[in-house]
C-alpha cells in the first residue's frame, strides 16, 4: 500500500469515492477547492485509491481529522489504522480530534471521547 498526497489527477476519482460511500455533497469542484486548503492522505495499491484522510492542522497542537474514508471493498485490512498512523508519523507530537460517525472504529484505535460534535450552517453552506 501506497500512501501519499493528493494530485491533481486525483479529483475524480476522490469524487466517486466519495459518492460511493454516500458522502455526497462531496462534487469536484468542492474537492479541488479543498485539495489546496487541506493535508490529505491517499492509500493507492495498484493505482487504485483505496482510501483517504483529509485533514486540517494548526501545526503546534492539534490535528483535525475532517474525513476518513475507506473503500467498502477495502475495509477491515488495516487501511484506517494506517492513514491515521501516516498522520501521526507527518505530525509527531500532535494529537487528533474528530467528530465521529463510526464511535466503534475509533473505540478500536484508543480514541477517547472528550465532548460532543455540532453543526450549523450560514446561508451559503447549506448543502454540506
Amino acid at each position: 500500500m501506497l500512501y501519499r498526497e493528493i494530485q491533481d489527477s486525483d479529483i475524480e476519482r476522490l469524487e466517486e469515492l466519495y459518492q460511493k460511500e454516500k458522502w455526497t455533497s462531496f462534487k469536484s469542484h468542492m474537492i479541488q477547492s479543498l485539495k489546496d486548503k487541506s493535508h490529505w492522505v491517499i492509500a493507492e495499491e495498484d493505482g487504485n485509491i483505496c482510501g483517504f484522510a483529509r485533514y486540517i492542522t494548526d501545526g503546534v497542537l492539534t490535528v483535525y481529522l475532517c474525513e476518513l474514508v475507506v473503500a467498502t471493498d477495502f475495509r477491515q485490512q488495516g487501511i484506517g489504522r494506517s492513514l491515521i498512523q501516516e498522520i501521526f508519523s507527518r505530525h509527531v507530537g500532535l494529537r487528533i480530534d474528530l467528530a465521529s460517525f463510526n464511535d466503534d472504529f475509533y473505540d478500536r484505535l484508543n480514541f477517547r471521547k472528550i465532548g460532543s460534535a455540532y453543526r450549523t450552517y450560514g446561508e451559503r453552506n447549506k448543502d454540506s
